[in-house]
């Protein structure tokens, strides 16, 4: 089932301030380094969307979840033969595609 509005970060970042006012007063370090890191970036939020508008970005075909688990490797070569769970399939920005994947490739390999 494909979310409307799963991609669109200004819809996200309007939903954080939303939820900001209500959280509690007293934050935690790692809440206070998250609220600076989304402060410092904020004004980057529209961009994609806007360049979509304009024109300067076209709609393509994505996945619309291009997380790791999501593609099937060759069991000897270990190269990448196919990307599966099509259910997200739609229009939209490819850069949401790569940032999507780059978010699930970057993680720590936990330990234990």
């Amino acid at each position: 089932m494909i979310l409307a509005g799963f991609h669109i970060a200004p819809d996200y970042l309007s939903h954080y301030h939303q939820v900001l006012t209500q959280a509690p007063r007293e934050l935690v370090s790692e809440s206070l380094y998250c609220a600076a890191f989304i402060a410092k970036f904020q004004h980057l939020t529209d961009d994609l969307e806007t360049a979509k508008q304009q024109g300067l970005l076209p709609l393509r075909v994505i996945h619309g979840d291009p997380k790791l688990n999501n593609f099937l490797f060759d069991q000897h070569s270990k190269k990448i033969v196919s990307i599966i769970d099509l259910d997200t399939v739609k229009p939209g920005l490819v850069h949401y595609d790569i940032g999507d994947c780059l978010r699930s490739c970057c993680h720590r390999l936990e330990s234990g």
